[in-house]
């Protein structure tokens, strides 16, 4: 006699999904994020979702340039990649 069952939620489907990330990563991804080499000089943007994270990008790429009027792109993921997601790797 226990309790009746609730309905599984959105977030707990996509958690049995996907586990804790985004349904735009996969396992390969991960795999290429985690054997990824870095340098001394690389810099990370570590923040929460809908934190101002595409704002900060575009500072530290002005800061990271220099502010050079050249350095141009046509999006920040362009010079400031988001790892978790698949189609910034060329696996």
């Amino acid at each position: 006699r226990g309790r009746p069952e609730r309905p599984a939620s959105s977030r707990s489907l996509a958690m049995e999904a996907h586990g804790p990330w985004l349904p735009i990563t996969s396992p390969r991804t991960l795999r290429a994020c985690k054997d990824f080499g870095t340098r001394p000089t690389d810099v990370f943007v570590c923040s929460y979702p809908k934190s101002g994270t595409t704002w900060t990008q575009n500072v530290l790429a002005q800061i990271i340039t220099a502010l050079e009027t050249t350095a141009t792109f046509a999006h920040v993921s362009d010079v400031s990649p988001f790892f978790e997601i698949d189609p910034h790797w060329t696996h």
